[in-house]
């Protein structure tokens, strides 16, 4: 499978937030970029708004690359399904991947 040039960066937590619409949320944009044809980059954790984007984008085809700074390795667990997981030593370099794999920037609660 051949990555999209058209990557779409989401910054999301890995809580699930203190609304039922965070969630939904998560899951509509992801859904919505994978059937539009959009790749996205995200943190990697298979965690709280983190885990129900990236599961709404795969179960729609999409293309979805993680990525996990080491720090938080042991403390979050990194998505199971992911084909392409990135390990970073820190925060800003996550943030600089998540920036250079992508086109825009999507942010979340």
């Amino acid at each position: 499978m051949t990555l999209s040039p058209y990557r779409v960066a989401v910054f999301c937590g890995g809580h699930a937030g203190g609304s039922p619409e965070y969630a939904q949320a998560a899951d509509e944009v992801g859904r919505g970029l994978a059937r539009a044809g959009f790749g996205i980059v995200f943190g990697g954790s298979n965690l709280g708004l983190m885990g129900k984007l990236a599961y709404a984008a795969l179960e729609e085809g999409g293309q979805v690359i993680g990525v996990l700074p080491d720090s938080l390795m042991g403390r979050e667990t990194p998505f199971p399904e992911l084909r392409d997981l990135r390990r970073v030593p820190d925060f800003p370099t996550r943030k600089t991947m998540l920036l250079n794999l992508s086109r825009a920037v999507v942010a979340l609660p």
